[in-house]
């Protein structure tokens, strides 16, 4: 097998425009194809990314396929079988394929009119799918060619959901280290630590937060609960509220806590993330944070924080010394600002963005 193709396949995902080297090295392999892969939650029936080699074409065919032609692609993908090749025959038959406005108006006129297809394979959560096509049908030797490096354009594609995962939570961990005060521990879903922020090591030592093995959380019973039920959502691919946790000991001051899963743009949740808060993190930071955040203004912030916590508008109007008239104008402007439509979403919003507020 040519060693230079699998270099290029192996490339693809970490390059500095991704699945362009898997498209050159497939025409280096078998010759000019236009090809595609795209990835699809396996929830959704939508394409979360869809890259394609005129990606680099000034006819915008691939923005036009996003757009308009993935809508009337007939061909069904659902129940083939990983890293084993299909052609249009075998996926649907060429009376139906030749009369559909998918092949008239986009695969006839570009000379697309053979074409393999393959599933990738899911990974974490996300289907990944590779086709291409051309004017001249696909030799037995094209064929055997591209049977032969699909499984290695299979594992192309599980580095790639991998990067984008951790991407993904690379930029909310970062957004973490910028709130003062407050430490942020990201979990996997049998609940090891992936990775810390300092005041989070800081935080944990001093509460006692750690297990005897080092990848693992020893929380109050409360607070493990709550993280047992979010990893069996996580596992199961399901939705879980935010948990806001307030840790009381007798002889210390609270420590406050908020579990929320990670999400990323092509997947589920693939991770949990615990932020942490001692009661030193003053008001006046989380009111500059959340400000800053969902470009607030002081008393809209107060508000928010207010009602994040619980409080009826009446009594949060009352807390800041406003009238219900004046309360109700600012709740728009929250609402409309944060985009949220009501105090349930609110509170979601807020948690997601690492303010945890103790307001009593």
């Amino acid at each position: 097998m040519r060693e230079d193709v699998l270099a290029g396949i192996m490339e693809a995902p970490i390059a500095p425009r991704p699945w362009l080297p898997l498209f050159q090295a497939l025409n280096t392999l078998v010759g000019d194809t236009r090809s595609m892969i795209k990835f699809t939650r396996a929830d959704s029936p939508a394409h979360a990314l869809i890259r394609t080699s005129a990606d680099e074409d000034a006819d915008g065919i691939a923005e036009l396929y996003r757009q308009i032609y993935q809508f009337k692609d007939p061909i069904r993908y659902a129940g083939l079988h990983q890293c084993r090749l299909y052609s249009y025959e075998d996926l649907i038959e060429r009376p139906a394929l030749t009369s559909s406005d998918y092949y008239r108006e986009l695969c006839e006129p570009l000379g697309m009119t053979h074409a393999f297809f393959a599933y990738l394979g899911r990974f974490d959560g996300v289907d990944a799918w590779f086709n291409g096509a051309r004017s001249r049908a696909f030799s037995n030797a094209d064929w055997q060619a591209i049977g032969a490096v699909l499984p290695f354009i299979s594992r192309a594609a599980e580095y790639y959901c991998r990067i984008e995962r951790y991407r993904t939570q690379s930029t909310l961990f970062a957004g973490a280290l910028g709130q003062v005060g407050i430490g942020a521990v990201i979990l996997d879903s049998e609940g090891r630590i992936v990775r810390m922020n300092r005041e989070a090591e800081r935080l944990m030592a001093r509460e006692g937060l750690r297990s005897r093995a080092p990848d693992r959380l020893n929380l109050p019973a409360r607070a493990s609960h709550a993280l047992a039920a979010m990893l069996t959502a996580l596992r199961a691919g399901k939705e879980a509220a935010p948990a806001f946790l307030r840790l009381e000991r007798a002889d210390a001051q609270p420590l406050f806590m908020v579990l929320r899963q990670l999400r990323s743009s092509m997947s589920h949740s693939h991770a949990v993330m615990l932020y942490l808060r001692g009661a030193n993190f003053g008001r006046e930071d989380l009111l500059g944070a959340i400000m800053a955040f969902h470009d607030l203004t002081a008393s809209e912030a107060r508000l928010a924080l207010l009602l994040a916590a619980g409080l009826p508008l009446d009594d949060a109007a009352t807390e800041m010394g406003l009238t219900i008239s004046t309360a109700r104008t600012y709740c728009k402007r929250i609402l409309l600002k944060t985009g949220t439509k009501r105090q349930a979403e609110l509170v979601a919003l807020l948690a997601n963005s690492l303010l945890l507020a103790e307001l009593s």
